[in-house]
This record gives structure tokens, sequence and C-alpha cells, in this order.
């Protein structure tokens, strides 16, 4: 068998006036996304150090690169949950006897939490590419928030992970749905005529008018990306005020 290990060092992931740190506690190990992580914090005087530990096992001898996936995938789902940007470092690959086990009987509430989304990410099937692909777009964008203290690169990187997710939800729940009521366009287009412009039009005339303009409007919610992040904006909205 063959472990595979990288470290963070939380402390060193702010900027020059930004001090970031993992909100776990000291000494505390759990499985994620396939990896074991542990994590360590130590005190000295005004200074305070964290180093969160992954590794990987497999039985086969893998590439490198295909086991820096699996952490990278690891630490940038870590990354979302706690508002840091930990990118993956150097990998260590070492021959070992068998897999480690965790102490089952150490646990706290936000390990079960990181549990629980573990599960709900393993149950992703066509969906997770692309959200490992939102979760690089936005650590990236902490880099530069934190790290770099490039805000405008930031704003861009935030928006671009905001705009895939609107993107993928309105593909799934608007594009093919987006609908306007005909009575209602058909009163629209009635009064516009005959208050504004003097002009009253057979039923046929009406038919096609209204047709061309729901085509318009569809098309413009359809291209537009500010239209789709409205649309996800409002439909999430309206969700949680049913579940509540």
């Amino acid at each position: 068998m063959y472990k595979y290990s990288t470290y963070v060092d939380v402390e060193d992931l702010g900027g020059e006036d930004v001090w970031l740190g993992l909100s776990l506690k000291s000494g505390i190990a759990f499985k994620f996304q396939e990896c074991y992580c542990s994590f360590k914090r130590k005190v000295d005087g005004p200074d305070i150090f964290e180093r969160l530990t992954i590794r990987y096992y497999s039985d086969n001898l893998e590439e490198v690169k295909k086991v820096e996936v699996k952490i990278k995938r690891c630490l940038d789902l870590l990354s979302f949950i706690f508002f840091i940007p930990m990118p993956v470092g150097y990998v260590s690959r070492t021959k070992c006897e068998v897999e480690e086990e965790l102490d089952k009987m150490c646990t706290n509430k936000k390990i079960e939490k990181l549990n629980e989304i573990d599960n709900i990410v393993n149950g992703f099937r066509k969906t997770k590419d692309r959200f490992f692909d939102v979760l690089e777009i936005f650590r990236k964008g902490m880099r530069y928030h934190f790290m770099l203290d490039f805000q405008e690169e930031a704003y861009l990187y935030y928006f671009k992970a905001i705009e895939n997710v609107v993107k993928d939800y309105f593909d799934k729940e608007g594009k093919d749905k987006l609908d306007v009521d005909n009575s209602k366009v058909k009163k629209f287009l009635e009064d516009i005529y005959a208050k504004e412009l003097n002009v009253v039009y057979s039923e046929n005339k009406l038919e096609n008018l209204i047709g061309n303009l729901k085509k318009m409007l569809i098309k413009s919610c359809s291209e537009d990306v500010y239209s789709k992040i409205s649309f996800f904006a409002i439909k999430i909205r309206l969700r949680l005020i049913i579940m509540c």
C-alpha cells in the first residue's frame, strides 16, 4: 500500500494584515473526500501555528498527478467551507503496511457536519466535475482576496464562480421552461397600440405580435448573465421562504 501526503500551514495563507485560522479543535482527525485529514494548532506566545495534513491511501502505485487531483478536491471543498484558500503543496509518496483507522469515538458537531457535507457531495454524479470547477474558481478568488490583496481580481473570480452556478441552475430550471402568459402580453400590446399609438389590430396580427414579443423577452433572459443571476436569486429566495 502507498501513502500520499501533503500539508498546509494555515497561518501562511493570509496577507500582511490578514490572519487566517481553521475553526477546528487541535488534534482532531477526520476522513473527507477519500482523504484523511488531521489538524494541529500550536501556540507560542503571541504566535499561533496551524497545520492541516492531508493523506491519501492506495493499494496501487498511482500517478502523483492523479492523487493531487483527489487531494485538491478535498482542499478546495474545505477551502470553501472555512473560507480559507488552501492550495495543494508538494505531495510525498511512501510505502505503508495498512491504511490508518480513525478513532470513531473522537468526534464533534463540526466533524459530523463535515461528514454530512461529504456524503452529499459524494452523491453528485453529472454535476460533480462542474461543482469542483466552481470551487477551484472560488478558491482562486479567495487567494487574490486574502493572500495577494488584489481585490479587483478577487471580484472577477467570485463573479465567475457565481456565473457558473447560475448558468447551471438556469440550464436546468429555466432555459426550456420560461414562458409568458399570452393574455398578459395581449393586454399589454392592446393598451400600447390603442392608448399610445391609436391603432387597433386584428386578432391574427396581435397573435403574431404576441409570439414575436415573447420570443424576444425569453431570448433576452437566456442570453444575459445578469438575467440568469436575477432568475436564480428570485427562485432560491422563494424556495427559502417556502421552506421557512
